[in-house]
């Protein structure tokens, strides 16, 4: 701020002088008028109490619910996407994984995404990308300090953060893809599940199931990665992360994979192993948070 300081000895000079500019009566000529404060910088905006937590729109129509912990609020969030083949699932499939990672700290938030065969690709990768951005953006209105973001998703969901992830570089922080369809294509071509075969069909019936598929990308300065798959998977087979791995790991990618023995595509559901990965996923958030 700027302040205008007149010295005693200076105002006595103004007074017995009439000093510069007085009037014919000897009067003390006003000081100049200095420039007007500066005003005080606004203070950050707090989050509201009022503003909803659960079914909030975020994009398109589509709705997510927010967690937000009591205290030590990490400057890290996590997005989880909801498997179900691109034509079915709900943000309620993976509450419970984002309740207790946002127990530890992190901002988590579980989406709804547009679903095929109405809403074929790229339109829930554009989803997951609004809500990435939404998240950034402090959470509409509610002032949240997100610096960094992972987004972590469940079978078709890890296809989908995959992609969003690979098309957005800069803007990810990390991925988690827990038995995630990296090739589409290859799958289509030796699944022998009727229903599979129809649900990636009917996802990239405007794109190909190529040009659908995270491991086509450009993976060069990708983000890094923690794919998770179980060994035993009959739904999408445990090829499909080893391939993405070793094709992450010849761009140069930070990558992790774990491949959980006995476990089946239920890697992200109740099974044996649950409590380990939930652990080496929460375990890995912190890494990238960098705590």
């Amino acid at each position: 701020m700027f302040r205008w300081i007149v010295t005693v000895g200076a105002l006595l000079m103004l007074v017995s002088c009439g000093g510069p500019g007085a009037g014919a009566g000897g009067g003390v000529a006003s000081a100049p008028a200095g420039p007007p404060p500066l005003s005080p910088p606004a203070p950050p905006p707090k989050p509201s109490p009022n503003l909803p937590t659960k079914n909030i729109i975020y994009a398109n129509g589509q709705r997510l619910d927010l967690y937000i912990p009591k205290k030590n609020i990490r400057r890290t969030a996590i997005i989880f996407v909801h498997g179900g083949g691109f034509t079915s699932g709900n943000k309620r499939d993976l509450a419970g994984h984002a309740k207790l990672l946002s127990d530890g700290g992190f901002v988590t938030a579980t989406i709804n995404y547009r679903l095929a065969p109405k809403s074929p690709a790229p339109a829930a990768v554009s989803d997951v990308t609004a809500a990435l951005r939404w998240m950034k953006r402090g959470g509409g209105g509610r002032a949240l300090k997100i610096d960094k973001v992972i987004l972590l998703g469940y079978s078709a969901g890890g296809t989908l953060a995959m992609m969003a992830g690979l098309k957005h570089k800069n803007e990810v922080a990390a991925v988690v893809s827990a038995a995630g369809v990296s090739d589409l294509a290859a799958l289509s071509r030796t699944t022998s599940l009727a229903k599979l075969k129809q649900d990636i069909a009917a996802y990239t019936r405007n794109t190909g199931a190529a040009a659908a598929s995270p491991i086509n990308q450009a993976l060069r300065g990708a983000p890094p990665m923690f794919l998770i798959h179980g060994k035993k998977d009959k739904l999408v087979p445990v090829a499909q992360s080893v391939a993405m791995a070793q094709k992450l790991r010849a761009a140069k990618v930070n990558i992790l994979l774990k491949i959980a023995p006995g476990v089946g595509h239920e890697v992200l559901l109740p099974n044996p192993k649950l409590g380990e990965i939930l652990r080496d996923i929460a375990k890995y958030a912190a890494a990238v948070d960098g705590s």
